[in-house]
């Protein structure tokens, strides 16, 4: 393999089982609570100077994008080929109804909020 070579490595076209522990199991192990803890505080202190407040539902939405957009490249890095969505453990299905949940959910908090204030 010459120096400009890129490795290749298998990609698993089925779904895998999601495992003895059930599928939520599996959608909340995309995050994981080691990178959370340590990467969390950079994060939103980064993301509430660059909005200058509260990050948009946009910014989140674009964070959870992320996972999705590059599974094709997490299936290529050994070190990523083992996350939930390259390896089959979840579909990208599953993955955008996850994400779908979540904006209904935080839109919804969002509505109730305004109309209580407008009262």
């Amino acid at each position: 393999m010459g120096s400009g070579d890129v490795p290749t490595y298998p990609v698993s076209r089925q779904m895998k089982s999601p495992g003895p522990k059930g599928p939520f199991y599996s959608l909340f192990s995309l995050v994981k609570i080691e990178h959370t803890l340590f990467a969390l505080p950079l994060a939103l202190t980064g993301a509430i100077l660059g909005a200058r407040g509260l990050p948009s539902i946009l910014t989140l939405l674009l964070m959870a994008f992320n996972r999705i957009a590059d599974r094709h490249l997490d299936v290529q890095n050994p070190r990523t080929a083992n996350r939930e969505i390259p390896s089959g453990t979840l579909s990208v299905t599953r993955v955008w109804g996850l994400v779908t949940a979540v904006v209904i959910g935080i839109a919804g908090i969002r509505a109730k909020i305004y109309r209580y204030h407008q009262k």
